[in-house]
């Protein structure tokens, strides 16, 4: 067997979690922009910025949306017995 099997390491890294992977990508974006700025490419940290505020959208909406539904399924009303 090989060290790696026998010293109990895992050959991979863990997978990121939705969150995780969502945060690099802003993360990256965010370094995209400052790149963008040090080179004066106006018209670039303008794109940046949409697509910046697209996917922190687009991921707000989805955790909003996540938690309703999770609200929906764990919440009942009362019943009315009198009527």
């Amino acid at each position: 067997m090989s060290s790696r099997v026998e010293s109990g390491k895992k050959p991979f890294p863990e997978p990121l979690t939705h969150d995780e992977t969502c945060m690099e990508v802003l993360e990256r974006l965010e370094e995209l922009k400052c790149l963008a700025l040090q080179t004066g490419d106006h018209e670039l940290v303008d794109g940046l910025d949409y697509v910046f505020e697209r996917f922190i959208t687009r991921y707000c909406d989805s955790k909003h949306a996540e938690l309703n539904a999770r609200m929906r399924r764990h919440f009942h009303p009362p019943k009315a017995y009198m009527n």
